[in-house]
């Protein structure tokens, strides 16, 4: 997800977003959802994404805060990744004709389960890593996540018995490094290191 305001002194009437996906990431498995308002999207070169919201009208912060965000959604999945495997990623966020607003740039730490399955290790990728609340999780269809402070304390548990854990609020977690530790329905468990700023 990629998340924007208006931060400015008037209305914005064009907004694109640039996004030069790194290596570690298949630019083939790209699978765009929802946006905050009407957009056109492209892919090019090596990788390079690109967001156009055309007559946008996106209100100043000062005059309405609310009505001054955006975002658009994506998925994608990651080339083969080795344990510890770490993709970065930050986006430019262009309002009208104004230098580019970069973003923080997002950290994922691949891990694997300590199982043997089927087909293969599945990679469990939470993002934006460091967070400021709302983490996304990709690659495992989880039925159930719990976050656990490093010496273990559970902090926090999301069970789903009809459809998979997409997304998990920690934005009541105070500033730190934390694990979230997942299960699929198979029953194989997963766990990732993360950063709540």
């Amino acid at each position: 997800t990629i998340r924007f305001q208006n931060t400015g002194t008037d209305t914005a009437f064009n907004v694109v977003i640039t996004d030069t996906l790194p290596p570690t990431l298949d630019p083939t498995s790209l699978l765009v959802g929802a946006s905050s308002h009407p957009m056109s999207w492209s892919i090019s070169g090596p990788g390079v994404l690109r967001f156009h919201f055309p007559d946008i009208l996106l209100t100043d912060s000062t005059t309405n805060e609310p009505r001054s965000h955006g975002l658009v959604t994506f998925r994608i999945r990651p080339v083969t990744l080795t344990p510890g495997a770490v993709i970065e990623n930050e986006a430019g966020i262009y309002f009208d004709f104004n230098d580019p607003v970069i973003t923080e740039p997002s950290v994922l730490v691949a891990e694997f389960s300590t199982g043997v399955e089927e087909h293969g290790a599945e990679v469990m990728i939470i993002f934006p890593n460091p967070t400021m609340g709302i983490i996304t999780l990709t690659g495992a269809e989880l039925i159930d996540a719990r976050v656990l402070s490093l010496d273990g304390k559970l902090l926090y548990t999301a069970r789903s018995a009809t459809k998979p854990i997409a997304t998990i609020d920690l934005s009541g977690l105070s500033p730190g490094t934390y694990l979230l530790e997942g299960k699929s329905a198979d029953g194989n468990r997963r766990t990732v290191r993360f950063t709540k700023l």
